[in-house]
């Protein structure tokens, strides 16, 4: 027995040294990717999706990074979505990747226009003539920036902005177990019975003068003119919080954990596995990002506000989230 004292040692320092090796070679192909813009492509089913990912600076592979997806509004882009939000601000200031998928357009061969080739998400609501499997798309995406960036698989978070917020919505139902936590803002959440695997943690905000997610429900319509933009009607916006705080089991009563300027914020805590929903009002604000940048006229959307960075704190709020 006296080679078992000899071999043994041996043997775990060959596989001590063939770990290290692996790890070695996995955090070389990670350091490979450099900071800033990049865009992938990806096939899901029949088509070519698209989704642009921004490294932070000090990026280098060396350990696991949390990612945000942040799901552009109706008729946008990633790239709008990006100048609009200031994510990518964010991700160099705390460095996680933030991630900006593409939704489809009527054309797809043609490059995506605001005005006659919006790209639109498949939210669930049956409107926007978007009928793509968006959910599996995103889940694609999530797989392929695993395989290309040291991802903290545990810590992936999705939001999104009007019609990309709606989209957060779908995610965080179907996705549960991939998600850790998500943030609408300015959306609606189409589906009335919303069903999880997991309970999973909603942070919601939303102007009190939006013209296109009403506080009261209604129609979407332009401010200046009144001209409503067809579609469906959106559902009161406290329906959105009732809907997702009934399906995690939280308290009736939330505690107010924000009043000042105007920015109002309630928490609904403990639910279901710890989770909690948070939910948030701005008056005086349209249909913007707090803290971002409008690509569209005050005249068609309302006011921008910088008195809340929403960045900031949705990042709070992810950053007490990580999957089990």
């Amino acid at each position: 027995m006296k080679w078992m004292r000899f071999c043994l040692p041996l043997m775990f320092l060959l596989v001590a040294c063939a770990t290290l090796s692996v790890a070695q070679e996995q955090t070389k192909k990670f350091e490979q990717v450099t900071a800033g813009r990049h865009t992938m492509s990806i096939k899901v089913g029949n088509l070519k999706r698209e989704y642009m990912v921004y490294v932070p600076k000090g990026y280098d592979g060396s350990k696991p990074v949390p990612v945000v997806i942040m799901c552009h509004g109706g008729g946008g882009t990633g790239n709008a979505a990006m100048t609009e939000t200031k994510w990518n601000e964010k991700a160099d200031e705390v460095g996680f990747l933030a991630v900006f998928p593409e939704a489809t357009r009527p054309n797809m061969s043609a490059p995506a226009n605001f005005r006659n080739n919006g790209q639109f998400w498949n939210d669930g609501s049956s409107r926007l003539q978007a009928k793509a499997n968006d959910v599996e798309f995103i889940s694609v995406m999530i797989d392929d920036l695993i395989a290309k960036f040291n991802v903290d698989a545990k810590r992936i978070y999705a939001t999104g902005f009007s019609n990309g917020a709606s989209m957060a919505f779908r995610l965080g139902m179907e996705l549960s177990q991939r998600i850790a936590a998500i943030a609408p803002i300015s959306g609606a959440l189409w589906f009335d019975q919303p069903k999880v695997d997991r309970p999973i943690s909603m942070l919601y905000l939303t102007g009190l003068q939006d013209p296109l997610n009403p506080i009261n429900g209604g129609m979407p319509r332009i401010l200046e003119s009144g001209v409503p933009l067809g579609g469906r009607a959106k559902p009161p916006v406290a329906e959105n919080i009732t809907k997702w705080t009934a399906m995690l089991h939280c308290p009736a009563e939330p505690e107010v954990i924000y009043d000042r300027e105007g920015i109002k914020g309630v928490r609904y805590a403990p639910c279901d596995g710890q989770a909690e929903v948070l939910f948030y009002t701005i008056d005086g604000m349209g249909h913007t990002w707090p803290g971002g940048f409008s690509l569209l006229p005050e005249s068609w959307v309302g006011k921008l506000t910088n008195k809340i960075k929403a960045n900031d704190l949705i990042w709070d709020f992810f950053k007490r989230h990580q999957l089990p």
